[in-house]
């Protein structure tokens, strides 16, 4: 009779260590997810400051590669390979299933009723609240006017801009503010659905904000419009600087997931250099990349930190943890007058067309950057493949007690930690109960449900063998 008593309470015992065990690992998985941040350079912590080459020796020298990324580059893709036969469909309500913080978007919604509440609306208040995304120190400089203007490009459906008036108006509601986005026209019949996020309902009741160029395509990569977006917002009726600027552009890489950065390098050069044209000194400027092993985003990532004070990587916690989403958080901008003798040789390679060379010469570019640039990579890519693990791991098994649990608890953390709460109807810029009365007039994008190699081989039947 003892003996089972002491097992009783040693299995007993076991099962209390195993269950607090848990709770420690849950509790610092939560802390993790909300503290991927990697700074890349900071002028008052740096030892080193890094400086802008000549202007002459801007995109002379061949595309260059570090094996160092590369050898990262390889490790990630070999990870994302072993996805390669799932049905698309199925994995993809799997990931949801697991998102950690797949009901952060429903409990805002339901709790904050604010107004276009979407994925991209919680990582951009998430990133404003982490960071000083809006540089109010900046701001209340002008202490008549305590006001600012930003601009958000490639902006569709409109979140960021909610996200922002949001933050305002529950953060700095004496700032008075207004705004001004471009994106792919969802009214011109040259864009077609699969290139562009055809959501109107926040654009048809805003469009005196939204600019889309010359040619009315809202293309960003098309100089000329660029051209018509800065003078635009040069006369925009109010007073402030612009001080923010937002690009939050993507384009789709579903046949081409190894080649994600390549494919849209030259989509986030002219989001940069429309920033520097439109933003004023002591701006801030949020942009999104994805991973940063090419010679693209290492000389877009060393023009960023030469541009600015500080430069910041990402991936918030509201981002699906399983891809190489990550968002640069630029501050404090040098202003025109530094970066204004480069200004004309960037906008020479601005364009759909990527330049035949790298922007920089590898030897310009400081070795201590390198080394930060390969530490940061590491770092993310170590959370996602970690990530990517798990969910093929638990692909064919369910334990929906405890991710239900845990998304439960992530929710309350996202609304506790970024003190999130109702604001006034009155505050809101179109007005969250009209936004859901309005239908959406795109609704017919096409979706992909094969897995990727079955896409690949669909590709090389004749179009009849493919019905």
């Amino acid at each position: 009779m003892e003996k089972k008593e002491k097992n009783f309470s040693s299995k007993h015992s076991q099962t209390s260590r195993d269950k607090y065990d848990e709770k420690i690992d849950i509790s610092s998985n939560m802390q993790i997810l909300f503290e991927k941040h990697f700074i890349i350079s900071n002028v008052q912590q740096d030892r080193q400051t890094y400086v802008l080459p000549q202007v002459e020796s801007m995109f002379t020298e061949p595309p260059w590669q570090l094996n160092t990324l590369q050898k990262i580059k390889r490790d990630l893709n070999e990870v994302k390979g072993r996805l390669n036969n799932f049905n698309l469909s199925k994995w993809q309500q799997h990931t949801n299933r697991m998102n950690e913080a797949g009901e952060v978007v429903s409990m805002v919604r339901e709790n904050i009723q604010a107004e276009l509440v979407t994925q991209a609306w919680c990582k951009f208040y998430e990133i404003a609240s982490n960071f000083s995304l809006v540089p109010l120190n900046e701001i209340y400089r002008e202490v008549d006017s305590k006001s600012f203007k930003s601009v958000h490009l490639c902006e569709a459906p409109g979140a960021f801009v909610t996200a922002l008036n949001h933050w305002l108006k529950t953060n700095a509601p004496d700032v008075q503010w207004n705004w001004l986005a471009t994106t792919l026209n969802p009214y011109c019949e040259g864009n077609s659905y699969d290139s562009m996020i055809a959501d109107d309902r926040f654009i048809r009741h805003t469009l005196k904000h939204w600019c889309f160029g010359a040619d009315n395509t809202g293309n960003i990569m098309d100089l000329k419009n660029v051209d018509t977006l800065v003078k635009k917002s040069e006369s925009l009726d109010s007073e402030g600087r612009i001080l923010l600027v937002t690009a939050d552009g993507s384009i789709d890489c579903m046949n081409l997931p190894g080649e994600q950065e390549s494919t849209v390098a030259q989509l986030h050069l002219c989001e940069t250099v429309a920033c520097l044209h439109l933003l004023q000194k002591g701006g801030n400027f949020l942009l999104k990349l994805f991973t940063l092993f090419e010679h693209s985003s290492v000389c877009l990532m060393y023009l960023l930190s030469c541009a600015f004070q500080q430069v910041s990587v990402t991936k918030p916690a509201t981002s699906k943890g399983g891809n190489s989403e990550m968002y640069i958080v630029c501050m404090n901008f040098k202003g025109r007058d530094y970066i204004a003798p480069y200004l004309c040789t960037l906008k020479y390679y601005y364009g759909k067309v990527p330049p035949v060379n790298a922007m920089f010469n590898l030897r310009d570019i400081p070795d201590g950057f390198l080394r930060r640039i390969e530490q940061c990579s590491k770092f993310f890519k170590f959370h996602q493949c970690r990530v990517i693990e798990d969910n093929i791991r638990t692909f064919h098994t369910r334990n929906n007690f405890s991710t239900s649990f845990i998304k439960r608890m992530i929710s309350i953390k996202y609304l506790k930690n970024y003190r999130l709460k109702k604001i006034d109807s009155a505050d809101e810029i179109v007005g969250r109960e009209i936004i859901e009365k309005t239908n959406n007039q795109f609704m017919n994008k096409k979706f992909h449900v094969d897995s990727y190699n079955e896409r690949c081989k669909s590709q090389d039947l004749e179009p009849e063998e493919r019905l």
